[in-house]
């Protein structure tokens, strides 16, 4: 629906797309969480699988490898001014290395590949942490870099 909703409003509405990628020598449960919401498996990629996310054109939700993965990678999609805000979080501890990087729209690659995570949140409203780029493009979040 909102892919449709997203060509629909072509040239009204910018849609952006994660595309998640394990890299890890094991399996991957890529969790979702919308802010307000609870959990729910996006995927479960086996190692060298990829799977995009549907077209997203608002909303702030995080990912994680599994329900009890503790460091998140946060997006918040056409946040504000349109640009799409996004940040690794080790607040909750680490369990997973991860990469973000944003493909053909310039923008910050930040990277968490153990508890010593300085391109991460440290502690609540590390707000110097917060990457932004124009709403519309593409990520890909990238399980053990």
């Amino acid at each position: 629906m909102r892919a449709y909703l997203c060509m629909l409003l072509a040239g009204i509405v910018q849609c952006t797309r994660i595309k998640f990628w394990n890299n890890c020598g094991h399996e991957v449960h890529v969790m979702k969480t919308m802010k307000g919401h609870g959990s729910e498996e996006q995927a479960m990629l086996n190692p060298g699988e990829t799977e995009m996310s549907e077209e997203m054109n608002g909303g702030e939700m995080s990912f994680t490898d599994g329900d009890h993965g503790a460091n998140m990678a946060e997006f918040n999609i056409n946040a504000w001014n349109s640009m799409d805000l996004y940040d690794l979080n080790v607040v909750g501890g680490f369990t997973t290395p991860m990469r973000i990087s944003t493909d053909g729209v310039g923008g910050h690659t930040v990277h968490c590949r153990d508890h010593r995570c300085l391109e991460a949140y440290l502690f609540p409203n590390d707000a110097l942490k917060t990457h932004g780029i124009a709403t519309g493009g593409m990520f890909t979040l990238t399980f053990c870099p």
